[in-house]
């Protein structure tokens, strides 16, 4: 388990596989926030699908630790249905 994730029981290994993450459409985005969105989300892929380390991901998509951070934790805030945010969050 992801060091991010210890102690947060209430996301379940379903919450984080992101094949159950609601897509988002973003043909109608600027360039340039589609590029960003398209950064922020593969570096939370990375981390949920692959070993690699957070300073490996973090020169791949160009994020700094903080941001890489903050979208992570925004992307599993709970909503007060208690649905995660995901993707969206991202924007």
């Amino acid at each position: 388990m992801r060091k991010f994730f210890e102690g947060k029981d209430y996301l379940t290994l379903e919450m984080r596989n992101p094949i159950n993450l609601k897509p988002v459409l973003t043909d109608n985005f600027q360039e340039i926030k589609k590029q960003r969105f398209l950064e922020r989300k593969q570096a939370i892929d990375l981390y949920l699908t692959t070993n690699k380390n957070v300073s490996q991901i973090l020169i791949k998509t160009e994020l700094s630790k903080k941001e890489f951070y903050q979208q992570l934790r925004r992307c599993f805030t709970l909503k007060s249905n208690g649905e995660i945010y995901g993707y969206g969050a991202l924007i």
